[in-house]
């Protein structure tokens, strides 16, 4: 049996079925059926603009994920990502050019060096997330951050090689080295 045949088998027994990738102008995508519910996870972006808004759907379908990568290395300057959003990637907006990020409430994780080596200077990190993982934020201008009590845990240099003048840490907060 051939590796994706193996592959398909699993995610089949998991209820999660990926149906198909597709490219439209801007974004690479990909339907997932998981317990019969179809979502979108966007895996890359080809469009030409800078100030991008996430869609909350495409083709009537929610956007529910960014994965790894989606939108490194594009020249964005600003992203407004919605609350159908759950879930970014590894490095999803890593290497921009990114000043402004407006996040979704329904985010709970920013994984590792998701929005790093970008210029951002505020950031508002929403009620919803949980987790800020290693390097998520290094390498940018934020001056002022607000860690509000709903995040549990914040990574290694989440927020390494900033110019950070104040931090307000939620008391739920375990910090790890």
């Amino acid at each position: 049996m051939n590796k994706k045949m193996y592959m398909v088998i699993i995610n089949l027994f998991a209820g999660i079925f990926s149906l198909y990738s597709q490219q439209n102008d801007s974004y690479e995508i990909e339907i997932v059926i998981e317990n019969n519910i179809k979502t979108i996870t966007i895996n890359g972006y080809n469009g030409k603009e800078s100030n991008i808004r996430i869609p909350e759907e495409i083709d009537s379908i929610p956007v529910t994920k960014i994965s790894n990568g989606a939108f490194a290395n594009n020249k964005l300057t600003s992203v407004i990502i919605p609350d159908t959003i759950t879930y970014i990637g590894h490095i999803a907006f890593e290497s921009n050019l990114l000043q402004e990020v407006v996040l979704s409430n329904t985010v709970t994780a920013i994984n590792q060096l998701a929005f790093a080596n970008n210029q951002i200077k505020n950031i508002i990190i929403p009620k919803g997330i949980t987790f800020i993982m290693d390097g998520a934020f290094e390498d940018n201008q934020i001056n002022e951050i607000i860690i509000p009590n709903s995040v549990t845990e914040i990574g290694n240099g989440a927020f390494a090689n900033n110019p950070l003048e104040k931090i307000t840490i939620g008391e739920n907060v375990e910090l790890y080295e």
